[in-house]
């Protein structure tokens, strides 16, 4: 019974003892110097920001209530997403994105439903689908389950 007793002491002993080790470096500083914000946008005034992102924001949820956009305090939408389904369905036709923008792309368009949803809404990123022509594809892939294709740009300044 003693020898289970000084045990289990000597085991809650050691977790204490690595918990403390482990934990400890994460109170003192950075061993490095913070890196510099190599980010180039312009600064825009909070008040029209805000005022932007509304508009955007209504003008998206006027085809497709449930979608939420996070601009996360930046000028452009960093995150878009519809909680129930797609933005657009088969061929990138409907729910955000209109008839008349989707006929101002060839039908054999690689990327048709990201592009045509991009130039339906410009104002929550910022820029319209030839910004897609100049960046560098990094992942693509579909999902066998349901068939959405996920496309990854990357930008190089």
């Amino acid at each position: 019974m003693k020898t289970l007793l000084r045990n289990s002491i000597s085991l809650r002993s050691a977790c204490l003892f690595f918990l403390a080790i482990i934990t400890a470096p994460a109170v003192l500083p950075p061993a490095l110097e913070e890196m510099p914000n190599l980010d180039r946008r312009p600064k825009i005034e909070a008040a029209s920001l805000k005022e932007n992102h509304r508009s955007a924001i209504a003008t998206l949820k006027a085809s497709t209530p449930d979608a939420t956009v996070d601009f996360a305090g930046q000028p452009n939408a960093r995150w878009v997403s519809a909680e129930r389904g797609f933005f657009t369905g088969p061929g990138g036709r409907g729910r955000s994105v209109s008839a008349a923008t989707l006929a101002l792309f060839p039908t054999n368009e690689t990327h048709l439903p990201s592009k045509a949803f991009v130039k339906e809404h410009p104002a929550l990123f910022g820029f319209g689908p030839d910004a897609l022509d100049r960046a560098r594809v990094k992942r693509e892939f579909t999902t066998s389950h349901n068939g959405l294709k996920t496309v990854v740009w990357e930008q190089h300044l």
